[in-house]
């Protein structure tokens, strides 16, 4: 796992963003692929139970929870697309990929129009400070158990 500055991480909070993970999942899997932010305010792609989540909290005004799907055990490859149009706090579009197979669509009806916070942190395979998400709030830093091969963000 990896930890840095909020202000250091890749854009997941208000632009045109993909994010691409490979990943070895086991059969119990559980924990945090990546968080931005805290509970206030941030991004969450997350397992629980073998299910993956994202969650995203626009500064407490807001708060969007998308139960992804069923991830398989083994060596996959996880996708996710964020589009947001210019604007002030603009709804974004979401689009999540399992091995390549399209499997949900969700909107953030209301995007953070600047930074989640300067005093939290972007994390790899945990999350170390504040709590994006309320499914593992008690369980933090809830570590992923599984492996993450790959992390990629990309503005498009």
């Amino acid at each position: 796992s990896t930890q840095s500055r909020s202000s250091a991480a890749s854009d997941v909070y208000k632009r045109q963003v993909r994010v691409d993970i490979d990943a070895t999942i086991p059969a119990d899997a559980n924990g945090v692929i990546f968080a931005l932010g805290g509970y206030a305010g941030g991004a969450s792609l997350f397992v629980v139970d073998g299910q993956l989540h994202y969650e995203y909290s626009s500064l407490l005004l807001r708060r969007t929870k998308v139960d992804v799907g069923k991830l398989p055990v083994g060596d996959i490859q996880i996708a996710m697309e964020m589009r947001t149009p210019a604007g002030w706090a603009a709804p974004a579009e979401l689009t999540f990929w399992i091995n390549d197979e399209k499997v949900k669509e969700a909107t953030i009806e209301r995007t953070i129009p600047a930074a989640f916070t300067a005093s939290e942190t972007f994390d790899i395979g945990m999350d170390t400070a504040s709590p994006v998400a309320d499914a593992y709030f008690d369980q933090a830093p809830f570590a992923f158990n599984g492996d993450l091969k790959r992390l990629q963000f990309k503005h498009f």
